[in-house]
């Protein structure tokens, strides 16, 4: 197998079907490129690497260089995503060719670490990957949002295109603090708002933004609010109320990161909901002389930056 990255119109189409009949069990009223915006922007073909068998592409997956920022200091990370293989060459080792071609990459470039996400978890570790991190989910059903008592500040559903550069700057800032967290640029916050059926809310105190959640991410984490900035635990019931009753959702799941106040997490034990521990993402180590995998477990990546 050849690996090669889409540098032609033909490839990148090759490539998108593949990943859209791998890794979508439906059709959908939009491309699979929408769905991961920069990762898959055709003029960004460096980010993909893709399996040719007879000139066909039958494997693919994405490696995206991302900053790691804990204790003021920044980690040279991979990001890899869009793993799939074509059906008729599955349990033939492509999987893991492209996998140890992305590792080489990686080590060549001198980063530190890859992080993936995946339930097929047994796999990932016969290659080198260990779970990491923790994270919460929080799920509420739609009578218990019904019953619950908001802070009275809305939040107020928002194109993402009629804030200004300063605003979404802004929700970077308000953002539920965490030991560490992926570095994000305003560009790449403009494109990855534009995924299909990403929804932001906010709250506001006159022009001023004092609060946001983002609901949904194209075929995955529908109902699910991944990304957030609130001021307490009563802003973040009424943002899912308002998510819940704007989208018409059958339930809410609040992600978050494990250093959330304890009081938070009692008032929304207290209100019934449904509250589960999860590795947060799965990490391969490459540079053991400058990282440790306990330095990684401090870290929360924010919904929009998994791929």
């Amino acid at each position: 197998m050849e690996i090669i990255h889409p540098n032609t119109p033909t490839l990148i189409t090759q490539r998108d079907n593949l990943l859209q009949i791998s890794m979508r069990s439906e059709p959908l009223p939009y491309s699979i490129d929408r769905e991961y915006p920069i990762v898959l922007n055709p003029s960004n073909y460096s980010l993909s690497y893709c399996g040719l068998l007879d000139k066909k592409v039958i494997a693919h997956a994405n490696l995206w260089p991302r900053d790691l920022e804990i204790q003021q200091t920044q980690i040279k990370v991979g990001l890899v995503g869009n793993v799939a293989s074509h059906n008729q060459h599955r349990g033939q080792g492509h999987i893991k060719t492209l996998l140890t071609h992305l590792t080489n990459e990686a080590i060549k470039n001198q980063w530190a670490a890859l992080i993936l996400w995946s339930d097929l978890t047994q796999f990932y570790q016969k290659l080198g990957f260990s779970s990491v991190g923790s994270e919460y989910r929080f799920t509420l059903t739609e009578d218990q949002i019904d019953r619950l008592e908001g802070s009275g500040r809305q939040f107020i559903p928002t194109d993402s295109k009629t804030l200004t550069k300063q605003q979404l700057n802004h929700l970077i800032t308000i953002r539920h603090k965490t030991p560490g967290t992926l570095s994000r640029t305003f560009e790449e916050f403009s494109q990855l708002l534009t995924i299909p059926e990403c929804h932001l809310f906010c709250q506001y105190n006159g022009d001023e933004i004092t609060g946001f959640i983002i609901v949904g991410k194209g075929y995955d984490m529908g109902g699910v609010i991944h990304e957030w900035g609130c001021i307490g635990v009563n802003d973040i019931q009424q943002a899912a109320f308002d998510a819940r009753l704007k989208l018409d959702l059958p339930f809410i799941m609040l992600l978050s990161p494990v250093t959330i106040e304890k009081t938070w997490v009692d008032a929304l034990f207290k209100l019934g909901a449904t509250i589960e521990k999860h590795p947060m993402a799965l990490l391969k180590i490459l540079d053991e002389k400058t990282v440790s995998h306990g330095l990684f477990d401090k870290s929360f990546i924010w919904g929009l930056d998994s791929i």
